[in-house]
């Protein structure tokens, strides 16, 4: 780093300072921000470790800081089921049906485990609702009302065809009105759904979820202009629905909580699963007798079995195949039948997923200690080459230095400070 003189500065110890840190300091009731100053703030949890990094956004008209701790974590103990006696090892049946769940998911009921609990995400109260349709319609009227005058004024020659006339101060605070609404919303569905995935992650040893892929599912209905779709407002309010359960979002807590909590999570093929029966685990299509007859599911909340005549509701049966698929991907049970039939649609066991996440892990530190290893290298080539500039252009006339060559110059240096980089 370089002072307004052009001079190295010193730090105090008159050590040349090539790299300044920016200093941020987190008091009890405020933060010292770079270029903002001391704001206060509300800290909701303790901090422990190393700060790393800061990061200040701005979400439904609140600043939010998040601040990223280095902690060392240990090695979570995992629940398992298995049960040494002497030297063989033995699964004990009542474990794995209190240490297993499975969670289905649906728009009508967003998760339903395999006990017949219950979890829906908060939707909005009737009042929230009624004051964001009166947000957005005045919003839109307002923004109606700008275009109107913007076209005057363009039709006038009062405003440049490149620009656009200023939101009006109402409008803007209607507009931040309709935000911090559905920022409030947003917080309370994602409270609810960490608390939620918190309480399942720690009071079990396997979760299986349904190996839903979101982006397929809420795929737009419109269609081209040469095909057009069908049911086009239908299929958006369904998307909206999904997408308002957060399902992604719910699978990534179950993912890094089951890692920190000891909890496996097994991804079951979400197809058929709602089909098979939890009881006999058949299904007319497995047999060639019993082809003809349609499968169990007869409406969204009611399953009565073909084969067996169990009856249940559609959702908790679904949510006990889940479990059973996730015990089998785990190996927690050993069923060599379901097990093919789940690879056949594209599962892998818990195993395999663990495999595969340490190899992808390993090469990632891989190609960070290979840029870590690129950026030192380039940094100490940076900074012999400033000292070389520096060395060449403030000598003195009467010192002989300034007749000395660059790579001279750098070598006398890699010399007095042993070095090893090559200019």
């Amino acid at each position: 780093m370089f002072d307004e003189s052009g001079d190295v500065k010193l730090d105090a110890d008159d050590k040349e300072v090539w790299k300044e840190h920016v200093l941020i300091d987190l008091g009890q009731d405020t933060i010292d921000l770079p270029k903002i100053g001391k704001v206060r703030w509300s800290r909701h949890r303790p901090m422990e470790g190393k700060p790393r990094s800061i990061t200040l956004t701005l979400e439904g008209g609140q600043y939010y800081v998040s601040v990223t701790y280095e902690v060392e974590v240990p090695d979570p103990v995992f629940l398992t089921p298995f049960v040494a006696e002497g030297d063989a090892i033995r699964v004990d049946a009542d474990l794995v049906h209190y240490l297993s769940d499975g969670l289905d998911f649906g728009v009508i009921r967003n998760w339903c485990d395999a006990r017949g609990g219950v979890f829906d995400v908060p939707e909005r109260r009737p009042g929230e609702d009624i004051r964001k349709l009166r947000l957005e319609r005045g919003s839109g009227r307002q923004e109606e009302a700008r275009k109107e005058r913007e076209k005057e004024a363009r039709e006038r020659g009062l405003l440049p065809a490149d620009q656009r006339l200023p939101q009006s101060k109402r409008q803007m605070r209607r507009r931040k009105n309709l935000a911090a609404l559905a920022g409030r919303v947003k917080r309370r569905n994602r409270d609810a759904i960490h608390k939620f995935t918190t309480k399942k992650a720690k009071s079990h040893g396997l979760i299986g979820l349904e190996g839903l892929r979101i982006k397929n599912m809420t795929a737009s209905a419109a269609g081209t202009a040469e095909d057009p779709g069908t049911n086009v407002a239908a299929k958006a309010a369904l998307n909206r629905e999904i997408l308002g359960a957060s399902p992604g979002f719910t699978k990534t807590l179950f993912r890094y909580k089951g890692d920190r909590f000891g909890c496996l999570v097994a991804l079951v093929p979400p197809a058929y699963t709602s089909q098979y029966c939890s009881k006999c685990r058949r299904h007319p299509k497995d047999d060639a007798a019993t082809r003809h007859l349609d499968h169990g599911r007869l409406s969204q909340a009611d399953f009565v079995c073909p084969l067996c005549g169990h009856a249940m509701n559609a959702d908790h049966n679904a949510a006990i195949n889940i479990r059973y698929g996730a015990l089998v991907l785990a190996g927690w049970l050993e069923d060599t039948e379901t097990l093919e039939r789940l690879r056949r649609l594209g599962a892998r066991t818990v195993a395999e997923e663990k495999a595969e996440k340490a190899e992808k892990a390993g090469k990632l530190a891989a190609r960070k200690a290979k840029a870590a290893a690129t950026k030192a290298t380039t940094l100490a080539r940076k900074r012999l080459e400033k000292k070389t500039r520096i060395l060449l252009g403030k000598a003195p006339e009467d010192s002989g230095i300034s007749a000395v060559s660059p790579r001279s110059a750098q070598a006398a240096i890699r010399e007095v400070e042993g070095a090893s980089i090559r200019p």
